[in-house]
């Protein structure tokens, strides 16, 4: 499915947004802080990661290229006190983002 469904589960899982965005399968979707900001980014078959705002209406807030294949996963940590993002391919890759400044590629 290319879509990213958030549910309530304090209310008998109703459906509150749908995200579109991604043209391929969605693999993966994490939350994380940036900040004060929430944010959650999303992996998918068509070789990019999205950043959304759950604060604005899930906006879709960036869409980071720098793969070539499938993004199966992401994951976030921090690097002495630093918030970075991880991406993982079917390229065989991993790149290293950069959350404070424009989720710039930071390392491959």
């Amino acid at each position: 499915d290319t879509t990213i469904r958030i549910w309530d589960p304090s209310d008998d899982y109703k459906l509150l947004h749908t995200l579109r965005g991604h043209t391929g399968e969605v693999d993966n979707i994490i939350a994380f802080q940036v900040g004060d900001n929430v944010r959650l980014a999303s992996c998918s078959g068509d070789t990019t990661i999205r950043i959304w705002d759950p604060s604005d209406d899930y906006k879709l807030l960036y869409t980071l290229k720098g793969h070539t294949y499938w993004v199966r996963n992401i994951i976030s940590f921090q690097v002495d006190g630093y918030v970075r993002l991880a991406s993982c391919s079917r390229d065989e890759t991993i790149i290293i983002w950069d959350p404070s400044n424009d989720y710039k590629l930071l390392y491959t």
